[in-house]
């Protein structure tokens, strides 16, 4: 799955980058970066090469790594130095990419969020800020950004678990070439269809590798690997509902979304540095010789014919925005590691404007008539023909962006 956290502070972020991402590889041996640039942005700067911890400073303060000029006019006090994305692969995935030794399942991973981030990169916008829209909300779509990609093997307390951050920077190139302040809303709203896109393209390929695959209420799992062994090789996930747990009996009330990350936070241990053949023993150490058999009987020859599913698809968990990407998480879930994400997006693209077609024959004038009460008021002070003014631009943008919202790619 596809989780998001935005970090507001460049010099906290240099930090970050010493001490979490580049040390991130608990169990690489060599000491140079291991960081890798991503975006088509990335490479129209040609940038190449390993990230280092100069390059990842510059362009969390909104420099060029190489001139050193600001990339972006406005570089105010707060403003946000990157975006961290992570994607999470499902605990058997690493269990056996990394404790039954099969480096296919890892690179399906790595693969699979290549796809996903693409996906997520097409949805980067820039605000309009110019003329009569300074006071709007009005984006405009880019479909570039800079990032750069850190691969990471392990949890905190070192079970097996394959994650790929990508520290999004905040910029982006307009259509008339300018550098602009990267709007991530999108992004975000699109990060749970993110996650299904993840799932679908891993899936796929698990499925070619000769993997079967389970479907859960919450994404799928190799079939054949244990559940208890999962739950082995998840103590940050069981301490984590214990913390949350005992702050929720204290306090007499459920936890918002924000004190839950905030516990997530405060709560980490130190990351530990082990060497790849350390790492590798003590994981299989956890297991029984009879589970570490179990494992490795799953691993499918070259000559495996495909995989299968079981297990019934969930439907998504809630309702979407915008109608289009609304019928393309129901394809991902429904027809899960049958289709290229590729040819489901196509499909999703298709079928949009019919569906935005019914969605207006559904509320043929939404926003105005939400509107239109108020624009009807007599009220009383010299700025009326101002007011009214504003919420009647408000109705005509809530009427656009009807139709902006219904498509995926712009």
């Amino acid at each position: 799955m596809i989780t998001i956290h935005a970090q507001k502070n460049a010099v906290t972020g240099g930090v970050y980058f010493e001490k979490e991402l580049d040390r991130g590889d608990y169990y690489n041996e060599h000491a140079g970066p291991s960081g890798s640039w991503f975006g088509r942005l990335a490479r129209e700067l040609e940038l190449d090469g390993p990230v280092t911890r100069k390059d990842f400073d510059d362009l969390a303060r909104g420099l060029h790594p190489a001139s050193g000029e600001k990339l972006t006019q406005r570089q105010r006090t707060g403003r946000v130095a990157y975006h961290d994305f992570v994607c999470s692969a499902p605990k058997s995935v690493s269990i056996v990419g990394l404790v039954a030794g099969d480096t296919r399942v890892i690179e399906a991973h790595r693969s699979a969020c290549e796809v996903a981030f693409k996906f997520l990169e097409r949805s980067a916008c820039v605000r309009l800020r110019k003329g009569d829209k300074v006071l709007t909300t009005e984006r405009a779509p880019t479909g570039n950004i800079l990032a750069a990609a850190f691969d990471h093997e392990a949890s905190r307390d070192l079970d097996c678990q394959l994650h790929r951050h990508l520290c999004v920077f905040n910029v982006t190139r307009t259509k008339d070439g300018a550098l602009m302040a990267l709007d991530a809303r999108r992004m975000y709203d699109r990060s749970q269809v993110g996650t299904e896109v993840y799932r679908n393209e891993l899936c796929r390929r698990l499925l070619a590798l000769g993997y079967s695959v389970a479907n859960r209420p919450r994404g799928f799992e190799i079939a054949g690997v244990p559940e208890h062994v999962i739950r082995r090789f998840s103590s940050r996930s069981r301490a984590l509902a214990q913390l949350v747990s005992a702050r929720e009996q204290k306090l007499g009330r459920r936890l918002s979304k924000k004190e839950r990350s905030l516990l997530v936070h405060t709560s980490r241990s130190a990351k530990k540095l082990v060497s790849e053949g350390d790492l590798r023993k003590q994981l299989r150490e956890r297991l029984k010789p009879e589970e570490l058999q179990q494992l490795l009987s799953l691993v499918p020859e070259s000559h495996t014919p495909r995989g299968r599913i079981t297990g019934s698809s969930p439907a998504p968990a809630k309702r979407r925005k915008e109608p289009a990407l609304g019928i393309f998480e129901s394809l991902l879930v429904a027809r899960r590691g049958r289709n290229s994400s590729k040819a489901l997006e196509k499909f999703s693209i298709d079928r949009a404007p019919s569906l935005h077609e019914a969605r207006r024959r559904r509320e043929p004038n939404r926003g105005r008539d939400r509107l239109s009460d108020v624009l009807g008021l007599r009220c009383p002070g010299r700025n009326v023909r101002l007011v009214r003014s504003a919420l009647s631009a408000l109705a005509r943008e809530m009427e656009k962006n009807l139709d902006m919202e219904a498509r995926i790619f712009r």
